[in-house]
């Protein structure tokens, strides 16, 4: 039943959550540092979320008719309104079946190599699915520009019974802003997070590199009055980890 078992771990499959609008340049880079890197593109879905409104739709839709590990995940027009970020990763989230799910971005860049390939052995190797994973952003800790911030799970890699023992890959509070540090916390409170600093996924986020494109400058505006609230994490995130944390506990308890 062991051998059974680490057999079925190995043909995991890594589901990338990489919402994106117009920004065809972005997710032409991100997709093609995705190849370059993968050990085994195979190990690799990546799953594209676009709103049926955006008016680079045919351009994603090319993209997806030509890469086979690409899966389009399409939203009504409106819907991000409607629900926000965490409602887009929720979706992606219904829409897949692969059991290690990721926070990624379009503005990021896989830059080592078989990076996929350790990802899943380090799932493997585990008892339980309880963990996530987390790699080196290019921006905090040592060796990066604020090299005194402690790294942040601003990419993350968890097992999909993580969502079936929650009911939701994404907290909803919130709906646009602390997905990333949210499942952090979680995760940090279960002593259940792993960091690669040996495996980069650089964040080429906007306030960094420059190229601020409307869509993120509009997503940003959105955050302002959250971010000006140094509380909000607190007051009302807190409460739900605390939650989870004792769901999940009782579930590796089991």
């Amino acid at each position: 039943m062991k051998l059974l078992t680490n057999l079925n771990k190995l043909k995991m499959k890594i589901d990338l959550f990489c919402p994106s609008r117009e920004r065809i340049n972005k997710v032409l880079t991100f997709i093609c540092s995705i190849i370059t890197t993968a050990k085994d593109i195979n190990n690799i879905n990546l799953v594209l979320g676009v709103d049926d409104d955006d008016p680079k739709l045919d351009y994603y839709l090319k993209i997806a008719q030509n890469l086979n590990f690409i899966q389009l995940v399409r939203y009504p027009a409106g819907f991000f309104k409607e629900v926000g970020l965490s409602g887009l990763w929720n979706q992606m989230a219904k829409e897949t079946t692969g059991e290690i799910i990721a926070m990624v971005g379009d503005d990021m860049k896989f830059e080592t190599s078989n990076w996929d390939e350790k990802i899943l052995n380090e799932f493997s190797s585990k008892k339980d699915n309880f963990y996530l994973i987390h790699c080196n952003d290019g921006m905090r800790g040592p060796g990066n520009k604020y090299a005194n911030v402690p790294p942040l799970a601003v990419n993350s890699f968890i097992h999909r019974d993580y969502v079936d023992t929650i009911g939701q890959y994404m907290e909803v509070i919130e709906p646009n802003t602390y997905g990333d540090t949210y499942l952090d916390k979680v995760f940090e409170l279960l002593d259940r997070k792993i960091y690669y600093h040996d495996v980069v996924i650089r964040h080429l986020h906007f306030s960094e590199y420059g190229g601020k494109d409307q869509v993120s400058v509009d997503l940003e505006k959105t955050r302002e009055g959250i971010w000006n609230n140094p509380n909000i994490f607190e007051e009302k995130l807190m409460p739900e980890i605390l939650k989870e944390v004792e769901i999940i506990k009782k579930k590796i308890a089991k």
